[in-house]
């Protein structure tokens, strides 16, 4: 959204007839939802990173066993959970 829709949005809120739980509570739910929109960003970005990384060590590799490619997955989701 550009400024000027962000301006308008905020002058139609601003003519609403908001109490101030009113407004409370549509702080705290623009805030999760900010918040939230944040956490998943940065963890696709950290699964990106991790699989790029994981794709430069499989390009080395002449061969990787299934069970290999387990570990190689599963190291993958691991840590991209720790780094939460």
């Amino acid at each position: 959204m550009n400024a000027l829709s962000l301006n308008h949005l905020w002058s139609y809120l601003q003519g609403l007839a908001l109490t101030a739980s009113n407004k409370k509570w549509l702080a705290e739910h623009l805030y999760e939802s900010a918040e939230a929109e944040t956490i998943q960003h940065d963890t696709l970005q950290k699964a990106r990173a991790l699989t790029e990384e994981q794709l430069q060590v499989m390009e080395q590799e002449e061969y990787l066993s299934p069970e290999d490619l387990k570990l190689l997955l599963y190291r993958t989701v691991d840590n991209i959970y720790s780094q939460e």
